[in-house]
């Protein structure tokens, strides 16, 4: 048995060990990435609090680890980049330092701190299940909460919805949830005991129908397009393993739990063509006059507003390609510019790569890089090592593609309930990483202490 007293057996999960005040605050980041910012924020706190009261292994985790050196570095370029720009424009300083406050929190060390909280699950697959699954009945409750039933017609029938939520971020959570329950649900079906199989599997395809109504509600092209880009290719990772990766052999229950799923999505896409069909097909002509006379000729509509939004980004970071022009709004120093005529309110670039590089220069887009691949490596190596199983590891994968698909049309990395989401799933993808570099390599004793 493991003498770490800070570690207990948590009745809820049965043989899954874990500090206890640790699994409580993980507990509650995955609640308040659903309902609420402040529990989001004071469970952040409460984690970093706990690392501080054990520093020494705390210490030993991080003094080698790439990204907490990234996160300090991240931090240290964004106070020089805020220092910079309040040197340049005196009159601004309090919008920098506010703009600042929320680019401090795109991961990096929010990420680093569920990651170590991960790292020290003693059966992490398991309960990283159990905090998706608080996440997604979190997500659930705000919804409901959200979205009157006077309103549930109407949404039904063509009306946009941000569900109680930003809209274009609701569109990236109803596609990663489905993504969740088409990749992990199977086994949760199969697995459960206690609960017939066919209530759990009623359950889980309600969930989904209502997951891609909220979907096709939101009419979020970006979220629409992130979904059907990354699914098809999640699914084909998990079912057909390509040349030399080992064959799961998979019952026939399983493959039916999945081809009901996507029977269930076909249905609730042809129930809403016309939703979705209008909003893809509405601008078509606008597409056209692009094309054939140029953006500076074509009427204002959302897309072209994105247009020009990017083309004002591209353009002003070429001006400034290292360091950026700082965290704030880019309008207040382009008054001129043919955008602010016709968008004088425009806060940021529908584009989370370009608005990257106007405000932070190519440093801060390389910074933004590096923490996505340690991400991604972390996940793949706590896959490899058997910390987690293969449908977790494909949806950890899966979930971070389309944030990254998502982030084409979109910004909305500075805002608390984005950064809950990007911490939250980036730090379980790094977390067990982590736990998978601390295990011996093969033929070698396990350390004093640690647990084969």
């Amino acid at each position: 048995m493991n003498n770490d007293k800070s570690l207990f057996l948590s009745p809820a999960l049965g043989d899954v060990r874990v500090s206890g005040l640790g699994w409580a605050g993980l507990l509650l980041l995955a609640l308040g990435a659903g309902v609420s910012t402040a529990l989001g924020n004071i469970s952040l706190g409460f984690l970093l609090l706990l690392l501080l009261v054990t520093p020494e292994q705390t210490w030993r985790t991080v003094r080698k680890d790439p990204l907490f050196y990234l996160s300090l570095l991240f931090w240290g370029y964004l106070g020089l980049r805020l220092a910079l720009a309040v040197w340049e424009w005196p009159q601004d300083a309090a919008q920098q330092i506010d703009a600042a406050k929320g680019w401090s929190l795109t991961g990096f060390m929010t990420v680093l701190v569920v990651s170590l909280w991960i790292s020290r699950l003693t059966r992490p697959d398991r309960a990283i299940r159990v905090l998706l699954a608080v996440l997604l009945v979190a997500f659930l409750a705000e919804v409901v909460r959200g979205t009157p039933l006077s309103l549930v017609d109407n949404i039904l029938h063509g009306r946009r919805y941000g569900f109680g939520m930003v809209i274009i971020e609701a569109g990236l959570y109803f596609g990663v949830g489905i993504l969740g329950l088409l990749l992990l649900g199977p086994r949760l079906i199969l697995g459960r005991r206690g609960l017939p199989r066919i209530l759990v599997a009623i359950a889980a395809g309600t969930v989904i129908l209502v997951l891609f109504l909220g979907l096709v509600g939101t009419q979020t092209r970006g979220g629409w397009l992130a979904f059907l880009l990354v699914a098809p290719v999640s699914l084909a990772v998990l079912y057909f393993p390509g040349r030399g990766q080992p064959r799961r052999r998979r019952g026939w229950k399983e493959k039916a739990a999945v081809m009901g799923a996507l029977v269930l999505l076909v249905l609730g896409g042809i129930w809403q063509w016309h939703t979705v069909s209008h909003r893809v097909l509405d601008e078509r002509g606008v597409y056209a006059k692009v094309l054939e006379q140029g953006l500076d000729k074509a009427p204002l509509t959302s897309v072209t507003k994105r247009l020009w939004m990017w083309r004002f980004g591209i353009e002003r970071w070429e001006e400034r390609p290292i360091l950026g022009w700082g965290p704030r709004n880019l309008h207040f120093v382009a008054k001129d510019y043919p955008i602010i005529k016709k968008l004088p309110h425009v806060s940021m670039l529908h584009n989370t790569y370009v608005d990257i590089l106007a405000r932070f220069g190519l440093i801060g887009f390389v910074l933004y890089a590096v923490q996505c691949l340690l991400v991604l490596g972390g996940t793949l190596r706590g896959y490899r090592k058997g910390i987690i199983e293969k449908d977790l590891a494909v949806f950890l994968v899966g979930a971070g593609g389309m944030l990254l698909v998502w982030s084409l049309t979109d910004v909305r990395l500075n805002h608390p309930q984005m950064s809950f989401f990007v911490a939250l799933l980036g730090g379980i993808g790094y977390g067990v990483g982590l736990k998978a570099r601390a295990l011996p390599a093969p033929g070698e004793a396990p350390a004093r202490g640690q647990r084969a």
